[in-house]
């Protein structure tokens, strides 16, 4: 009983998920950003073929065979490594904009942020725009000031498009403040938009849940 209670109590103090965004496309997802398995794939089928071939002592079939199957695998790293989808870059931006926060580095929060950006979260009372955001930042994450964030980390973070030049990211970020005697875990969500010169903004975030306060309390 005493276990079980205190699985509970642990387990009250994290930030309830929200429901998961929807999947990527699993040939957009294997070619460009988790090229490991096609990779894989492709040299075993190289090997598979290099043994069938060997068997039927055809070993100039068989060499082809396997040298096509590692030029695939390595096609298959090299292209994703030169191609970033719009996944991805919002993933990035999202880190780039925690990060900024956290270092209360408003010269590249500013650039990350669009400028009609919106900042939603219960604890901030009223909605923040840009201005506002910036101002805060400024004002309390700095080293001895209020919310001044000693150790932080991103525990998960996903990304989805719903339009050509709008999508969104869900992200769980972890973190320890100054003043604090554990860390928080929380939810977020970050609006990305691709303005007309084709770089990607923050142009809306929102706290979805946050440990020891839950979900219910933000709706």
């Amino acid at each position: 009983m005493p276990f079980t209670f205190l699985a509970q109590s642990l387990q009250s103090l994290d930030a309830p998920a929200p429901t998961p965004l929807p999947p990527a496309p699993l040939l957009e997802t294997w070619l460009f950003e988790s090229p490991t398995l096609p990779a894989i794939a492709a040299v075993g089928l190289g090997i598979v073929l290099y043994a069938a071939f060997s068997t039927r002592g055809r070993i100039t079939s068989a060499r082809v065979s396997a040298a096509i199957g590692a030029l695939l695998a390595v096609a298959v790293i090299v292209t994703a490594w030169l191609v970033r989808t719009d996944r991805e870059i919002m993933k990035q931006l999202s880190r780039d904009m925690v990060q900024s926060v956290v270092a209360a580095d408003t010269a590249t929060l500013g650039r990350l942020l669009s400028t009609d950006a919106v900042l939603v979260s219960p604890l901030s009372g009223n909605p923040l725009d840009r201005a506002q955001i910036l101002v805060r930042v400024a004002e309390e994450f700095p080293p001895s000031r209020q919310y001044h964030i000693r150790d932080y980390r991103i525990d998960t973070i996903d990304a989805t498009m719903d339009a050509p030049n709008r999508g969104r990211v869900q992200l769980k970020v972890t973190v320890t403040p100054e003043e604090a005697p554990a860390p928080t875990p929380s939810w977020w969500r970050v609006d990305c938009e691709r303005a007309d010169d084709g770089q990607w903004h923050v142009s809306g975030i929102a706290m979805l849940s946050i440990g020891g306060i839950g979900a219910a309390g933000f709706r």
